[in-house]
């Protein structure tokens, strides 16, 4: 448990920013467009990130992390050149959601719920067949 807890609420703060690097956006001008959606969706002093993402892949992500001021919006490089402004809003949009909805506390919640629940899951089901050998 203590691993998903650290995944899903450190790493993304502490841990990411040394493996990839990312950098406060470039672009200013899109940088505000994206703060005063995240002001709109309610997640208040986020910053975001512009992480180098290019020369290991062209796929596209972003997403939004953090907890209790450490908010952070991530969008990497590939993303950026890969859409148009309105394009890079509304996928920005739609992982804000994902966050204000707080479905990275459920996540966490799910896991830890099946991690807890697995291993007596395993026993219930394991033991009829450990009978019969």
């Amino acid at each position: 448990m203590p691993r998903i807890f650290f995944g899903a609420l450190i790493k993304p703060v502490w841990m990411d920013p040394l493996s990839n690097q990312s950098g406060p956006r470039k672009d200013k001008a899109i940088e505000s467009s994206i703060l005063e959606l995240a002001q709109h969706a309610g997640i208040e002093g986020g910053r975001v990130f512009e992480v180098n993402m290019s020369r290991d892949t062209k796929t596209m992500n972003a997403n939004v992390s953090g907890f209790l001021g450490t908010e952070r919006i991530v969008v990497w490089d590939t993303t950026i050149a890969g859409l148009d402004k309105r394009d890079l809003l509304t996928v920005l949009a739609h992982e804000m959601r994902h966050y204000v909805r707080g479905h990275p506390a459920r996540r966490i919640l799910a896991q830890s719920f099946l991690l807890l629940t697995a291993p007596g899951f395993v026993h219930w089901a394991g033991r009829p067949l450990i009978r019969k050998i």
